[in-house]
Parts: structure tokens; sequence; C-alpha cells
């Protein structure tokens, strides 16, 4: 056994030579040029690690960028179905399905014959709702308004902190996500900047 480890140390202790030797034959500016190769490919590394473990929620799918406040997830039965939104300047419509589905419509008063969509998948984490759209759904059709131009929603994703209070269904979206939606949809919260929505079921 001390045989080997005798050998293993002179093998080493030749390698070790044999680099020293080496790097003594090379151009000072060709080492300098290596020694900092490594120290970079160290540092990249090492970046990229802190990365990973600080944002690994802001990608992929349903991200989760808010924190719940209530660990307590919302009874599902209950959060399920159709939810309505409508004051003077729009409407909105929210179909929670039993297979973790949605359809999210909104209808502008001043915007004639356009109706914006989003359809995707939902998962709760304690009081959070999150909502993330998924084109390969495709788009919600009238028969009986086949006149009617359906546009997609300028938006990827979604959280929000939602609340049942009886028959209702409270919203409060963040300003940092409420940046989430864009273009013309964004003007929801137009006369809502405080996020809050208070939706019932029709």
């Amino acid at each position: 056994m001390n045989k080997n480890n005798k050998q293993s140390n002179g093998l080493l202790s030749d390698i070790k030579s044999l680099v020293l030797s080496s790097m003594g034959r090379l151009p000072a500016s060709l080492v300098v040029v290596l020694v900092l190769s490594v120290v970079m490919a160290l540092l990249s590394g090492i970046v990229l690690e802190v990365m990973r473990r600080t944002v690994p929620e802001a990608q992929g799918f349903m991200p989760q960028r808010i924190e719940a406040t209530d660990p307590r997830t919302l009874d599902l039965k209950k959060l399920r179905g159709n939810w309505v939104y409508q004051t003077p300047e729009f409407a909105m419509t929210l179909t929670l399905t039993d297979d973790d589905r949605f359809e999210w419509i909104i209808v502008f008063g001043n915007i004639h014959g356009v109706q914006y969509y989003a359809r995707g998948n939902y998962r709760m984490v304690g009081d959070v709702l999150i909502l993330g759209v998924r084109p390969d759904l495709g788009k919600p059709y009238d028969p009986d308004k086949p006149w009617l131009k359906i546009l997609p929603m300028a938006m990827k994703d979604l959280n929000t902190q939602i609340h049942l209070d009886g028959a209702s269904l409270l919203w409060s979206i963040p300003r940092s996500e409420q940046k989430k939606i864009r273009s013309q949809s964004a003007a929801i919260f137009t006369a809502h900047e405080d996020g809050r929505f208070t939706w019932v079921k029709p």
C-alpha cells in the first residue's frame, strides 16, 4: 500500500515538474493569457451558479414571482367556474376549468367589434393564482358573432394575489405584475392602478 502511494506521489511530482518546466519555456504574454483565461472561466462558472440559485422561478412556464401571504390554498371547487367583472369602460370574463385551464376575455366599450383573450393553464400556490398563456390552445369563437375580431392579449403569464369573499373573487395585482400585461389590454389598469378587481359569478 505504501509502495503504491509512493509511486502515485512520484508520478504527481513528475507531472508537476513537467508542467512547470513547460511553463518556463512559454512566452510571458502567453502565460498571462492562459492564467487570465482560467480565472475568467472560474468567475463565469461562479456567476452562472449564483444566477441559477437566485432566480430559479423567473424561468420556465407559469413562474411564481410574488410570495403567498397565506400558505393555505383556496378551495378550488369554489374557485372554478365562470367569473365576470364589468365597468362602464370594459367588461371581463374569466373561466377556470376542472382541468386547470383558464380563458380570460376582455371587451372595451370604445373598441367595437373586437375582443381580447388569453388561454392557458393556471395553478395555485397558497393565495397566489398563476396564469400561464398557451398559444397552442387556439382562440375562442362565437358562432353568433362570426364578424367579431378576436385578438390575443399581449401577455405571457401573470401572478395575482386572490381571496374569496363570500360569492366574490378578489384580485390584487401588484404593480410589477401589471407591467406583464401590455398593449391595449393594459388599459384595464387605467382606473385601477391599485390592481384590485372584484369578480362575481353571473
